[in-house]
């Protein structure tokens, strides 16, 4: 019976110890599981912002591209008046130079003076213009349709 009871006790300490393994196991698949469930809900959203960080990239790079685009061909067009002003400033002083002098000099120096200073008087001009038209234009109704 001794016998019997010694074996009965080390296999109910083997029972108990199995019983705390399976419970600390049981304790660890529910957390891996919660864990697990918690990891694809972040994923999720990390994936939503990948989307849409990635796609407000490409916009930023298309519209980086365009506006490069628009600076080059404003550059290309201000290369060219600048050259016509050139052009037009060589060729009145060439005028200037052989022309006959029938036309008094202060006119020529008044028009010389006003093709230099051009460049320097332009910006405020345009300036003004358009912001009186602006006021202008602020006087009349606005339609509140105006974006169909």
């Amino acid at each position: 019976m001794d016998k019997f009871l010694n074996k009965l006790n080390g296999e109910m300490k083997k029972l108990l110890m199995l019983i705390v393994t399976y419970q600390s196991l049981l304790t660890n698949y529910f957390n891996v599981y919660e864990l697990e469930e918690t990891l694809a809900r972040e994923n999720a959203i990390l994936k939503k912002d990948i989307v849409s960080t990635s796609s407000g990239v490409l916009t930023n790079s298309r519209k980086t591209y365009y506006e490069d685009q628009v600076i080059e061909n404003l550059q290309y067009w201000y290369g060219w008046f600048k050259l016509i002003y050139i052009a037009t400033l060589i060729a009145f002083i060439i005028s200037f130079i052989m022309l006959p002098r029938g036309t008094p000099r202060a006119k020529y120096i008044a028009i010389f003076v006003g093709l230099v200073l051009y460049p320097f008087i332009i910006d405020p001009i345009v300036l003004f213009i358009m912001a009186i038209f602006t006021k202008l234009g602020n006087l009349f109704p606005k339609n509140v349709y105006s974006n169909l």
